[in-house]
Protein backbone atom coordinates (compact mmCIF):
# COMPACT_ATOMS: atom_id res chain seq x y z
CA UNK A 1 0.00 0.00 0.00
CA UNK A 2 1.67 3.76 -1.26
CA UNK A 3 1.98 6.23 1.78
CA UNK A 4 -0.97 8.15 -0.01
CA UNK A 5 -3.14 5.19 0.18
CA UNK A 6 -2.46 5.20 3.77
CA UNK A 7 -3.20 8.65 4.33
CA UNK A 8 -6.83 8.43 2.77
CA UNK A 9 -7.49 5.36 4.40
CA UNK A 10 -7.09 7.34 8.44
CA UNK A 11 -9.71 9.25 7.08
CA UNK A 12 -12.31 6.53 5.86
CA UNK A 13 -10.82 3.06 7.66
CA UNK A 14 -9.46 1.36 10.63
CA UNK A 15 -6.84 -1.40 9.89
CA UNK A 16 -6.44 -4.48 11.89
CA UNK A 17 -3.90 -7.32 11.61
CA UNK A 18 -4.71 -10.46 11.86
CA UNK A 19 -2.78 -13.73 11.31
CA UNK A 20 -3.31 -14.68 7.85
CA UNK A 21 -2.75 -10.86 7.11
CA UNK A 22 -4.79 -7.91 7.31
CA UNK A 23 -8.37 -6.51 7.09
CA UNK A 24 -9.85 -2.89 6.67
CA UNK A 25 -13.07 -1.74 8.03
CA UNK A 26 -14.68 1.16 6.59
CA UNK A 27 -16.31 3.86 8.36
CA UNK A 28 -20.05 3.57 8.96
CA UNK A 29 -20.54 0.93 6.60
CA UNK A 30 -22.21 -2.73 7.70
CA UNK A 31 -20.82 -5.09 5.11
CA UNK A 32 -18.18 -8.11 6.57
CA UNK A 33 -14.44 -7.56 5.34
CA UNK A 34 -12.57 -9.46 3.55
CA UNK A 35 -9.56 -10.98 4.81
CA UNK A 36 -6.89 -9.24 2.91
CA UNK A 37 -2.93 -10.52 2.44
CA UNK A 38 -0.63 -8.08 4.41
CA UNK A 39 0.99 -6.40 1.15
CA UNK A 40 -1.86 -5.28 -1.11
CA UNK A 41 -2.09 -2.85 -4.19
CA UNK A 42 -4.13 0.13 -4.24
CA UNK A 43 -6.58 -0.97 -6.29
CA UNK A 44 -7.66 -3.97 -4.39
CA UNK A 45 -8.16 -1.65 -1.31
CA UNK A 46 -10.03 0.82 -3.17
CA UNK A 47 -12.21 -2.43 -3.95
CA UNK A 48 -12.20 -3.57 -0.72
CA UNK A 49 -13.25 -0.22 0.46
CA UNK A 50 -15.83 0.00 -2.41
CA UNK A 51 -17.66 -3.30 -1.66
CA UNK A 52 -17.97 -2.64 1.88
CA UNK A 53 -19.72 0.46 1.06
CA UNK A 54 -22.44 -1.17 -1.01
CA UNK A 55 -24.51 -3.02 1.95
CA UNK A 56 -26.56 -0.70 3.87
CA UNK A 57 -24.33 2.49 3.18
CA UNK A 58 -26.58 4.90 1.39
CA UNK A 59 -29.49 4.13 3.75
CA UNK A 60 -27.35 4.94 6.61
CA UNK A 61 -26.31 8.39 4.59
CA UNK A 62 -29.72 9.33 4.04
CA UNK A 63 -30.90 8.75 7.33
CA UNK A 64 -28.63 9.95 9.06
CA UNK A 65 -26.72 13.16 7.10
CA UNK A 66 -28.43 13.12 3.51
CA UNK A 67 -25.22 13.51 2.15
CA UNK A 68 -22.23 11.26 2.20
CA UNK A 69 -19.22 11.59 4.81
CA UNK A 70 -17.09 9.82 2.56
CA UNK A 71 -16.85 12.29 0.10
CA UNK A 72 -16.46 11.52 -3.63
CA UNK A 73 -14.35 11.26 -5.36
CA UNK A 74 -12.71 8.86 -3.40
CA UNK A 75 -9.31 8.48 -4.26
CA UNK A 76 -6.81 5.83 -2.99
CA UNK A 77 -2.82 5.79 -4.39
CA UNK A 78 -3.40 6.87 -7.99
CA UNK A 79 -7.13 5.47 -8.24
CA UNK A 80 -10.58 6.98 -7.35
CA UNK A 81 -14.20 6.71 -8.18
CA UNK A 82 -16.04 9.54 -8.91
CA UNK A 83 -19.93 7.91 -7.54
CA UNK A 84 -21.91 5.07 -6.33
CA UNK A 85 -21.91 3.28 -9.73
CA UNK A 86 -18.66 3.14 -10.07
CA UNK A 87 -18.27 1.98 -6.47
CA UNK A 88 -21.01 -0.91 -6.93
CA UNK A 89 -18.55 -1.99 -10.45
CA UNK A 90 -15.56 -1.92 -8.35
CA UNK A 91 -16.98 -3.91 -5.71
CA UNK A 92 -17.77 -6.59 -8.30
CA UNK A 93 -14.38 -6.46 -9.82
CA UNK A 94 -13.66 -7.49 -6.18
CA UNK A 95 -15.55 -10.76 -6.65
CA UNK A 96 -13.23 -11.91 -9.38
CA UNK A 97 -10.31 -12.08 -6.63
CA UNK A 98 -12.06 -14.80 -4.44
CA UNK A 99 -11.50 -13.56 -1.05
CA UNK A 100 -13.34 -15.30 1.62
CA UNK A 101 -15.74 -13.48 4.09
CA UNK A 102 -14.93 -13.32 7.58
CA UNK A 103 -17.62 -14.32 10.01
CA UNK A 104 -18.22 -11.23 12.18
Amino acid sequence: MSQRAMKTMVKVAHRFPIQEGTFMRVVITHKAPHPLPRFITDKTLLREVCYQMTQGFSRVLNKVRKKPSLAFPLTIGEYAVENFKQVEKEAEELKGSHFVNLNY
